[in-house]
């Protein structure tokens, strides 16, 4: 049976999710797609024809939740301010050592922004975000201010 990618829960006023990965990396690739399918629809955007671009994101950090939350605000500032319509987000390599360093990739399709939308999410919060290492893999939390 697959991994569940992610799931939403309640939050009082902004929205959180839970992302699942049996990697760090596959677990910050569900909480990409999470924050993305919360401002897009997803399913309407893979059925579009058009061929698909992309644009490197590199982060670097101290722990694994600052690394998460720069990732995710880096590809939420790329998808704002070049008004993209995201196809997803795809980890090329993570590395770990004295600090954790990320090269990844948003991928998208040229197409107009308003035809796909959904919410406007403004920013990634820091506050109870949150990394968990367990036997069956990672888990991040996560809470975006709508």
């Amino acid at each position: 049976m697959a991994q569940k990618r992610f799931r939403y829960v309640r939050h009082m006023a902004d929205i959180a999710f839970i992302a699942y990965g049996r990697t760090l990396e596959g677990a910050l690739e569900n909480a990409a797609m999470a924050m993305l399918s919360i401002m897009f629809d997803m399913k309407k955007i893979t059925a579009v024809r058009k061929p698909v671009k992309a644009l490197t994101v590199k982060d670097t950090a101290g722990s694994a939740e600052d690394l998460v939350w720069f990732t995710l605000q880096d590809t939420l500032t790329k998808v704002q301010v070049g008004n993209l319509v995201p196809v997803g987000f795809s980890v090329n390599r993570l590395k770990t050592g004295k600090g954790l360093s990320i090269s990844g990739v948003l991928e998208y399709k040229d197409v107009p922004a308003e035809d796909y939308g959904l919410l406007e999410v403004k920013a990634v919060t820091p506050s109870g975000l949150a990394v968990r290492k367990s036997k069956k893999g990672f888990s991040i939390r996560v809470v975006v201010d709508i």
